[in-house]
């Protein structure tokens, strides 16, 4: 808050002074800052802010007049006075020039009366006293108008307590209230601490510290009887805002309040001298102290004292100066008989730079090979993490695969005993039906033995019978031959009935295959079924995540997540180098036919981080997981290494020369990390086959689009099916191309679905279709069989019938014949039964013997693999020692590698602040040096150079370095010494120039007071009709009053004569006590009319004033604040006041009662 600028009565310092008279007196730095003359401009003496164009003139004049310098360069005020004092002191107030003077007093005088409607003062003035065992009062409160207050009251009352009170609230001096020698005197008898607390006001534009106080600010002064006291300066609100004396000066200062200036609060024994005393020294001496030009003139002498004591100093110093220039002259001599070595200096001066440098390289050169060997350790870090994870995954297979032998090996013979009891089973099942079937076999070769006699003894009854039958007459021929046509005809139905049996059975067996194959293919489509189902799911999932990642590509790099990551990744401020990733954002491909497999080969590599160092690696894998989202990252060198030495033939495709890389380090990292620069590309496997078989120069792998890995071998090629990548495509250039590619897919695995569908569903029709017709076929078979039988019944008939029919010894023969033939129908049902049995124990035998074989199959199996899994348990569980110490070596070292890495940093921190140091140093040394030499060689020079130079240095009896260091610091003592000698002859000049230009001031201030208070105690005078004025005598120091009180009128003074005015003019020794204070007032108010101050308060005022006299001062006081509407009137009196509202707004008339009768009581209107 800027503070505002009261006008100051006689003050040296805030408005009267610019930057140029601001003289430090101590310090010889800020004297040698302004060496101009302030004396050189007339301008520097402002304009009082009371005074008008006299007190310019007066200025103006005093500066014409004034004495030239003397030989000290100061000119007190007594010097500079002018001859026109001694013509004052004669009486001679008629010339021109004052009546200049008089007619500018009063036009400022009707200036400042018609400023008199401006309302009250808003800040400074006094509200509120209150007393708390304070002298005479022990509870006392008064509170003030903003204007005119007076304050009546008996002798003894305690009014004047009341400006003593206010005089040490506000900082004053307690000799200054002459009512006592210490602030212990003021409290009152008996009590231990009295408080004094004064209210003042704080409004306006010139409020004091408004944010801070408020529109009130509340001193309060508490004294304690032992002695000593506190401050206490509140708010409005009675907050405490300060408790030190600076801040209540400050606020005395701001607002123009000199608690220990008699004109400002005049006290009763202080007006009592004033009013009594007829001294002319007494009250030059009081005008002096009023108006503060006193305090002004201690100071002064005290900078003269300060100015005499410099010039005696300077000339204690200006003799030493001698001695030091002979010194510094001896030196000088001494300095150049060795300056011939100074070439040898130079050119240490020159190695010495060098060296420092070459200090600096090595520095760098230790601190890159530490960054390079960090680097290099970092890389085996990621190749042994890459060793350890896979032998890891070698370690998890190798244990997977002991649990399963163990677990095999364990289930064996509950796997393998049931096997053997069942093989077992049908081996004798098997035994049994073969020697059936070997029975069968040998009653068919003897029934077939039989048939073969039997049918030899038919043939020779038939021969029988047609040689009897020819004999025979023809009369019985006609029934046998019916007969056997019948006869035949049930043998041909009974043959076709066998036929047709032979025939259904055999379709019983195809029914069975055909079963069967339905079975497997109902198998067959429902195992397709759920492979185009699995399917269908796999690419619906990978179908949402396309569609995904179409509304942000980096969704396809890891997830929802990745963009969460990125934005962290940006808004950290920490990176020593920010980190590179994903990857696959990097790279595009050039032929999109290579996507399927590239996507698979390079894998979660695309979704990786780079990193260049291991704090960034710390710090991106805690990001990693504030996030929520585990990606790999790389570590590595940031360095653009050549790799065109590892490519392969230009004819060869490899992922490196397909794929687009806009960042040479992710290229760089691609090649490390999935060598892509060795790895080659082929349409179809068998092109990868025999381009591996070549073994082509720099190929370590080879990758055909229809997804197979062929690598070659000592005897040939390796081929590895692969899977597809089953997230989003990454190196896709047309998401959209995608999304349709995937829907189309899974559009057809629907369409798919639903055929294999319909097909499962056909295929379990046909097996249950099959196994009905299976069914019937079986029905239809039984049926055959019944009528075969019902046919055979039906040819023996016959046969007995054509027995009867013959003759004796046909009959007989037929007879015999039909015998041997029902015998060879029985042999020929046997044969039958047994070839029926016998293909009934085969058809057994079929499944019975397949599944043997399967057992001895699956026995084979089970014994050739129980054979060997005790090998294969003992080479796994070797192995997987084998895999636990590769696990042990590879921690251990990767351990080992941390532990390298960490030490490495620590070192490459170190060198990094040690050559960071080391170049700091360097620069503040010389500028950079380059050089290519060792410091050996360096240093071996620059110990050659020292040599000669020490050799040179014993001839001069003294070296160069001495010689220099006593020159320089004679010359040093020299040039301070001179510097200080200057400085003191500057602030010494300075100081007798802003003296002269003080007392300048001074002599200005003090007749414009004065000028301006012998008008406006004329002006008063005339208010009771006295005529008189102030006479000044500023040589001898001292101040009369002549007043002629006889003039009644002006017109009447005006035809007085010079002689009868001087006649009737006399000192205040001449006047009665009424008119000697009423001239006192008179001269009072004249000088609080020249005054500037919020508030004026004067005791006992009117003492020893008539009625007349009495009534024309209050008068006067009253048109002295209608006049000044900003200032504050206290004024006691003992007497009673006559009531004065009707004459001045405002006016406040209080009474204060004796305290032993009503103790604090206050009375007023």
């Amino acid at each position: 808050m800027s503070q505002r600028k009261r006008p100051s009565q006689a003050t040296d310092g805030g408005g009267f002074t610019s930057d140029e008279d601001a003289i430090d007196a101590i310090s010889p730095k800020r004297m040698r800052l302004n060496r101009t003359s302030i004396l050189s401009n007339r301008d520097d003496v402002p304009e009082q802010s009371q005074s008008r164009s006299p007190d310019a003139r007066s200025a103006r004049r005093s500066q014409a007049t004034a004495p030239p310098e003397e030989d000290d360069g100061i000119v007190t005020p007594d010097e500079r006075e002018e001859d026109h004092e001694e013509e004052e002191a004669s009486e001679e107030e008629g010339t021109d020039e004052e009546e200049e003077d008089e007619i500018d007093s009063q036009a400022e005088e009707d200036a400042r009366r018609a400023e008199a409607g401006q309302g009250t003062a808003q800040s400074g003035i006094v509200d509120k006293i209150e007393l708390r065992n304070f002298m005479c009062h022990a509870n006392f409160t008064i509170e003030f108008g903003p204007k005119l207050n007076f304050v009546m009251g008996r002798n003894g009352s305690g009014k004047s307590t009341i400006l003593t009170a206010l005089m040490i609230a506000l900082g004053g001096k307690t000799s200054s209230t002459n009512r006592g020698s210490s602030l212990k005197d003021l409290v009152k008898k008996g009590e231990t601490s009295a408080t004094i607390t004064v209210t003042v006001h704080n409004g306006g534009s010139d409020a004091f510290k408004p944010e801070a106080y408020g529109h009130s600010i509340i001193i309060e002064r508490r004294i304690l009887a032992e002695g000593g006291g506190t401050w206490k300066m509140k708010s409005a609100n009675g907050r405490v805002v300060a408790t030190t004396k600076s801040e209540l000066e400050s606020f005395c200062d701001f607002a123009n309040i000199q608690p220990d200036n008699p004109i400002h609060i005049l006290t009763q024994d202080t007006a009592r001298q004033f009013l009594g005393s007829s001294d002319p020294s007494e009250i030059y001496k009081f005008f002096l102290e009023g108006t503060q030009l006193s305090q002004l003139v201690r100071e002064y002498n005290l900078i003269e004292t300060h100015v005499r004591s410099m010039k005696s100093a300077l000339a204690l110093k200006s003799g030493a100066l001698e001695q030091l220039e002979t010194l510094a002259e001896h030196a000088l001599q001494q300095w150049k008989k060795v300056r011939e070595t100074r070439g040898y200096q130079e050119k240490i001066d020159a190695l010495n730079r060098e060296f420092v440098w070459v200090q600096v390289n090595d520095a760098e050169n230790e601190l890159q090979q530490a960054v390079e060997k960090t680097e290099r350790i970092r890389a085996k870090l990621v190749k042994c993490d890459a060793s350890l994870n896979k032998t890891l995954e070698a370690l998890k297979k190798c244990e997977e695969r002991i649990v399963e032998l163990e677990k095999e090996n364990t289930n064996f013979d509950e796997v393998f005993s049931p096997i053997q009891e069942q093989h077992e089973e049908l081996v004798r099942k098997d035994k049994d039906l073969a020697q059936q079937i070997k029975a069968f076999t040998r009653q068919e070769r003897e029934i077939n033995d039989k048939i073969i006699d039997v049918n030899r003894d038919i043939e020779r009854y038939e021969d029988q019978i047609r040689e009897e039958t020819a004999k025979l007459a023809q009369d019985g021929q006609t029934h046998r031959q019916q007969l056997d046509e019948e006869r035949q005809s049930a043998q041909r139905q009974r043959q076709e009935l066998q036929d047709e049996t032979l025939e259904k059975e055999e379709q019983q067996r195809e029914l069975e295959t055909q079963i069967a194959e339905a079975t497997q293919r109902e198998e067959d489509e429902g195992q397709n079924l759920r492979r185009l189902k699995d399917e269908y799911s796999t690419k619906s999932s990978q179908l949402v995540q396309l569609r995904e990642s179409s509304r942000n590509r980096l969704t396809a790099y890891g997830g929802a997540k990745v963009p969460a990551l990125l934005q962290a990744i940006n808004s950290d401020n920490g990176w020593r180098s920010k980190p590179i990733g994903p990857l696959g954002t990097h790279v595009k491909l050039k032929d999109m036919r290579w996507q399927r497999i590239l996507e698979t080969v390079m894998g979660n590599t695309l979704n990786a981080y780079f990193v260049s160092n291991h704090a960034d690696r710390v710090r991106l894998k805690k990001i990693m997981d504030r996030v929520g989202i585990h990606q790999p990252i790389v570590i590595g060198t940031d360095a653009l290494f050549d790799y065109s030495s590892g490519e392969p033939n230009r004819d060869i495709t490899t992922i490196l020369r397909v794929l687009d890389c806009d960042d040479e380090i992710v290229k760089r990292q691609l090649i490390m990390s999935v060598h892509i620069e060795r790895a080659a590309l082929v349409d179809r496997r068998a092109d990868g086959d025999r381009l591996m078989r070549t073994q082509p120069y720099n190929v370590q792998a080879c990758f055909s689009a229809d997804m197979f890995s062929i690598s070659s071998g000592a005897t040939g090629s390796l081929s590895t099916a692969l899977q597809d990548h089953r997230g989003p495509p990454r190196l896709s250039q047309n998401v959209g191309d995608a999304i349709r590619k995937f829907e189309h897919e899974v559009q057809q695995l629907d369409h798919e679905i639903a055929e294999c569908t319909q097909r499962l569903r056909d295929a379990k029709q046909e097996r249950v279709r099959l196994e009905r017709a299976k069914d019937t076929g079986k029905r239809d078979l039984n049926n055959l069989r019944r009528r075969k039988d019902d046919l055979r019944q039906q040819i023996s008939r016959i046969d007995e019938q054509m027995q009867e029919a013959a003759p004796g010894n046909i009959s007989a023969l037929e007879d015999a014949k039909l015998e041997v033939e029902t015998n060879k129908e029985v042999i020929l049902q046997q044969f039958q039964d047994i070839q029926r049995q016998k293909t009934a124990i085969v058809e057994r035998q079929k499944p019975s013997q397949e599944e043997m074989k399967a057992l001895e199959e699956r026995r084979r199996q089970f014994e050739e693999r129980m054979g060997g899994i005790h090998t294969y348990l003992v080479a796994a569980v070797a192995e997987r020692v084998e895999q636990i110490n590769n696990r042990d070596h590879w921690q251990r070292k990767r351990a080992s590698i941390e532990a390298d890495v960490k030490e490495s940093e620590a070192e490459e921190t170190r060198l990094e602040a040690d050559h960071q140091h080391l170049e700091s140093e360097a620069l503040k040394y010389c500028d950079r040096v380059d050089t290519t030499r060792t410091p050996k060689q360096i240093q071996r020079e620059i110990n050659e150079l020292e040599l000669l130079m020490k050799k040179a240095a014993r001839e001069a009896g003294i070296t160069l370095d001495q010689a220099a260091s006593e020159l320089q610091k004679r010359k040093d003592a020299l040039t301070e010494a001179q510097e200080e000698v200057h400085n003191m002859n500057e602030a010494e000049r300075r100081l007798r120039s802003s003296l002269a230009v003080r007392y300048a001031k001074w002599n200005f201030f003090r007749r414009s007071i004065a000028l301006r208070a012998k008008s406006n105690f004329a002006r008063n005078l005339a208010t009771r009709g006295y005529e008189g004025t102030l006479k000044f005598n500023h040589k001898l120091e001292k101040l009369s009053l002549a007043v002629d009180t006889q003039a009644q009128d002006q017109s009447a003074r005006a035809t007085q004569t010079q002689t009868q005015g001087k006649a009737q003019q006399h000192s205040n020794k001449g006047m009665s006590g009424g008119e000697r204070s009423f001239a006192t007032a008179c001269l009072l108010l004249s000088l609080w009319q020249a005054m500037s101050s919020p508030i004026r308060c004067l005791d006992e005022f009117d003492i020893f004033m008539d009625q007349v006299n009495r009534r024309v001062a209050l008068s006067m006081i009253v048109n002295e604040a209608r006049a000044t509407p900003h200032v504050q009137y206290i004024m006691i009196t003992p007497q009673d006041m006559p009531d004065m509202k009707g004459e001045l707004d405002d006016v406040r008339m209080l009474v204060v009662n004796p305290p032993e009768r009503n103790e604090g009581a206050l009375a007023g209107n």
